[in-house]
């Protein structure tokens, strides 16, 4: 396989891989693998987890094209987000109410490449990892790194998904250049009902978060070496 077909089999099903073709962990893994993080207890995963991939989808696709869902989205696009299940809508619309309302501004031009949806494959502890970071930006003037959830309850795991974020976004980038020199990590969970609060917004701030996530990173490694485990 060419490097150039390596690259979007990887994007296509959300996998990440190391130049030399082996796969790679990816944050998320590294969470389900080491137990950190546990969404069984979620009532209908199959249902959240196809509307989060399409949000995502959406409303990535909105932030790099300076649209919002009332613009001239194509025709096409605009079915097949509504056409998942009656809720994308409102989750993209409470989108679009968080960036208002909290004067949340994505970074569109750092780094070669928007902080949109950012794919990187960071080196922790000798470790290499992959990643997608859902936005990186200002959040009324200060930086931030956020992910966006479609989740009916807030998790604490979320701090330490962020903290793997944070660490790769560090390793690759170093810190914003904006005061006060560091991120800041959020989670937003949009609420499918547009009548109540469109997000809440929750700080994560919790120092022990990095030093779990480095050891979630660890046992995911183990484990899959261990047990061969296919990721």
């Amino acid at each position: 396989m060419h490097k150039g077909d390596l690259r979007n089999s990887e994007k296509a099903a959300h996998r990440y891989f190391a130049d030399d073709g082996r796969p790679l962990i990816s944050v998320t893994q590294a969470l389900a693998l080491s137990h950190v993080a546990d969404t069984s207890h979620y009532p209908d995963e199959p249902r959240a987890r196809i509307i989060g991939r399409v949000v995502h989808e959406a409303t990535a696709w909105l932030d790099l094209h300076g649209r919002c869902w009332d613009d001239n989205v194509p025709p096409k696009a605009r079915e097949l987000w509504d056409s998942v299940d009656p809720d994308t809508q409102n989750y993209i619309r409470a989108w679009e109410a968080f960036k208002l309302r909290a004067q949340f501004t994505a970074y569109t031009d750092v780094w070669n490449q928007p902080a949109i949806e950012l794919r990187l494959r960071p080196t922790i502890g000798q470790i290499q990892y992959g990643m997608t970071l859902d936005r990186a930006g200002l959040l009324a003037g200060k930086p931030v790194i956020l992910d966006l959830k479609c989740s009916q309850q807030d998790e604490p795991w979320w701090g330490v998904q962020l903290a793997g974020y944070e660490l790769g976004l560090l390793a690759e980038y170093g810190p914003p250049k904006v005061r006060p020199y560091k991120w800041a990590r959020y989670g937003v969970r949009l609420m499918p009902d547009c009548k109540g609060e469109p997000y809440r917004l929750e700080l994560f701030d919790d120092p022990a978060d990095y030093d779990v996530f480095k050891a979630a990173l660890v046992i995911a490694v183990w484990r899959k070496n261990h047990y061969r485990i296919e990721i």
